[in-house]
C-alpha cells in the first residue's frame, strides 16, 4: 500500500507537524506544502488562529508563499484564505468567464482588502483570427525568430 502524503490538512487537524509536511522539491530552496486529504471542516481551519499562526511562522523562513487555492466564488475557502494573504493572482479561461462573475471576484477580494497583483488569461484558442490572434501569430513568429536567434535555434539549420 503507497503511503499518504501529508499536507496542510494534516497540520491544521494536528495530526501532523510543520517539518513533516513541508517537501523538498528538485529547484534548490521550492518546498511545497500539499494539501492533504479534504477535511470536513475546510473553511473552519483555514480561518483559525492556527492557520494565521503557521503563515507568521513560514512567512519568517521564506521570501515568498504561494497558495493555490480553489476557484473564487465556488467555495469560501479561497475568501477565507485571501484574508491572509498580500496579494493575488487571478487566473481566467478564456471565454469561461463571465464579466460579471469577473467582477464579483473583484469585489470579493477587495471585501478581504487581498490586493490582485495581476490577471492570467489561459486556454486562448490562438487559431481564431479576432484581434489578440492576428497580432499574437505576427509577435509569436517575430519573438520566436528573435529567441532563437540569440537564445538558440540557429535559423541557417
Amino acid at each position: 500500500m503507497e503511503e499518504q502524503v501529508k499536507g496542510l490538512s494534516h497540520l491544521l487537524s494536528h495530526q501532523e507537524t510543520l517539518e513533516n509536511v513541508i517537501y523538498a522539491t528538485n529547484i534548490p530552496r521550492f518546498h511545497v506544502i500539499y494539501a492533504g486529504t479534504v477535511p470536513p471542516n475546510p473553511a473552519e481551519l483555514l480561518g483559525g488562529v492556527y492557520f494565521k499562526r503557521i503563515l507568521s511562522v513560514v512567512r519568517k523562513v521564506y521570501d515568498y508563499i504561494i497558495i493555490d487555492t480553489p476557484p473564487l466564488g465556488r467555495v469560501i475557502d479561497s475568501a477565507v484564505i485571501a484574508d491572509e494573504c498580500d496579494g493575488s493572482v487571478i487566473v481566467m479561461e478564456s471565454g469561461a468567464i463571465s464579466y460579471r462573475f469577473a467582477q464579483e471576484v473583484k469585489d470579493q477580494l477587495e471585501k478581504c482588502d487581498c490586493p490582485i497583483l495581476g490577471v492570467i488569461l489561459n486556454k486562448i484558442d490562438m487559431s481564431k483570427q479576432g484581434y489578440y490572434g492576428k497580432y499574437g501569430k505576427y509577435y509569436g513568429k517575430y519573438y520566436g525568430k528573435y529567441y532563437d536567434k540569440y537564445y538558440g535555434k540557429d535559423e541557417s539549420q
